[in-house]
């Protein structure tokens, strides 16, 4: 498998990586479980920037499927003061709790429990 080039930018908030100048100081697109991140696109173009994932070695692959730790970008930004890994970590984990307490919220009502007031 081969190497991803490496992005130009990164969202503060999420760490998604983007290949697109154009993106730069705008609104990340990302969306996990419905809600899309709130977090602006940051220049990040420095070879010192990013570091090759060690998960995927740069190809954004775990096996078949899109590699977790670096969300398939085969990249991890670096950059002093912008997004960090444990930030991505933090953000996966609140939104896999939030997605939990929707999952919680749309369950049907056991039958004969009655509705909270």
């Amino acid at each position: 498998m081969s190497e991803k080039p490496r992005p130009v930018a990164a969202c503060k908030v999420c760490g998604a990586a983007s290949y697109s100048a154009d993106r730069i100081d705008g609104q990340c697109s990302r969306e996990v479980h419905g809600d899309r991140c709130t977090g602006t696109i940051v220049r990040a173009a420095r070879d010192t920037d990013w570091k090759e994932c060690p998960t995927c070695g740069g190809t954004g692959l775990a096996g078949a499927a899109q590699c977790a730790e670096c969300n398939g970008a085969g990249w991890d930004c670096l950059r002093s003061g912008r997004y960090q890994r444990g930030q991505q970590r933090e953000t996966r984990e609140i939104w896999t709790r939030k997605a939990e307490e929707n999952q919680e919220a749309e369950k049907p009502e056991a039958e004969g429990e009655t509705p909270p007031k």
